[in-house]
């Protein structure tokens, strides 16, 4: 079964349930998660995926570009850490 965003937003007692503004995919044993109103950076939608990634502002418009560039940069991250392990063992 593959993946998908689930809305993450953290909304208030009585606050409409309408636009999310927090979304978070399972990747594994890891979640990622994109964000357009972190209380660190308003205005900008940022990615966060532990341990690699916090607040990483991600310089786009919407969630859907928000969505693509952080999925992009998880696996380049998860990429690399799987290189550098098969470098570790002598495996590729």
């Amino acid at each position: 079964m593959k993946p998908k965003w689930e809305d993450a937003t953290s909304y208030s007692r009585g606050e409409d349930h309408g636009k999310p503004r927090s979304w978070s995919i399972d990747i594994g044993p890891l979640r990622l998660v994109v964000v357009s109103e972190h209380i660190y950076h308003p205005g900008e939608w940022v990615m966060l995926l532990a341990p690699f990634y916090d607040a990483y502002e991600l310089h786009v418009e919407t969630a859907e570009e928000a969505r693509k560039k952080a999925l992009c940069l998880a696996y380049r991250k998860i990429a690399e850490c799987y290189r550098a392990v098969c470098n570790l063992t002598g495996t590729s």
